[in-house]
């Protein structure tokens, strides 16, 4: 699909695709890069992609036929490409670059650099995204850059948003009239009625989509062990014994680092007071 939307604007004579298109995939860990393959091979669309893998230890597998189908770019090749701030044509027949968050995680990096500048002509897909959002992390901070840049972009997580935090990464999911800022601060006073909302409202315009399993035959059976019935009983009594006692003992320390919070202020509070009082003294007799 993103393939197909780079080429139309290819046909279109783009401006913004004229030192060539691709798609940028961005994902967790190395290994799933051959995951990725798998399910492209299963709707007999891999055909299509022509990648390079960015990090230098990876390879990407056939897990149906053991193949070795692309190995990772060398480090010397890689500085080449980043140093020469390489478009999609430099690239030759690539059309996906296939890399790790981990491959931006560095401070003023220059494959970082290099990715923001070509997703201006790319499709970004930026899986597991919930590991760049949130935070001021140096990951964070490059992929909301790659994404804002993006010609097309596409997120996928299972969780992906757990606190008004992470939104600033999926702005180019919401409409360009939302603030993002204003947006956190909505969510934080609104809670889990209004993250439902306005997940609801996304999956409406058709930027929010679901996908999982069609569990509507699954049949649950409830077996009771009335064998050891006597024993899991008790058991479960003793942990809940410990469990009570755990929460008891975390209530007693949070009440306890409560009153060292509430003497460590006044102390603050007295020696702020302190030398208030000891800087009047001084300019007394210094202008009697």
């Amino acid at each position: 699909h993103a393939l197909l939307k780079l080429n139309a604007l290819k046909e279109a004579n783009d401006p913004r695709v004229a030192d060539g298109a691709g798609v940028i995939f961005i994902t967790d860990r190395a290994g799933l890069f051959s995951d990725m393959m798998r399910d492209m091979r299963d709707i007999e669309e891999f055909g299509r992609f022509r990648p390079m893998l960015m990090n230098a230890d990876a390879k990407l597998v056939d897990i149906f036929t053991g193949e070795e189908v692309a190995t990772g770019t060398k480090a010397d090749t890689m500085k080449a490409l980043t140093e020469g701030n390489a478009t999609w044509n430099d690239l030759g027949t690539v059309n996906m670059i296939m890399m790790t968050y981990s491959q931006v995680s560095g401070a003023d990096s220059p494959k970082a650099e290099w990715v923001r500048n070509l997703a201006t002509s790319s499709a970004v897909i930026a899986d597991e995204a919930h590991i760049a959002a949130g935070g001021s992390s140096n990951i964070s901070n490059v992929v909301t850059d790659v994404m804002n840049n993006a010609l097309f972009a596409t997120y996928l997580s299972a969780t992906w948003s757990k606190s008004s935090n992470n939104l600033g990464i999926y702005r180019r999911a919401f409409p360009p009239s939302i603030n993002v800022s204003t947006l956190q601060q909505t969510m934080k006073v609104g809670g889990e009625p209004f993250s439902e909302v306005f997940t609801s409202m996304l999956a409406r315009d058709g930027a929010f989509i679901r996908r999982e399993h069609d569990l509507s035959k699954l049949k649950f059976e409830v077996s009771i062990d009335n064998v050891n019935r006597q024993r899991n009983e008790a058991l479960s009594d003793r942990v809940a014994q410990v469990l009570a006692a755990m929460t008891y003992f975390s209530g007693d320390v949070g009440r306890l680092m409560t009153r060292l919070n509430r003497e460590t202020v006044e102390k603050i509070k007295e020696g702020r007071s302190a030398r208030m009082n000891s800087n009047g003294a001084i300019s007394g007799r210094m202008f009697s």
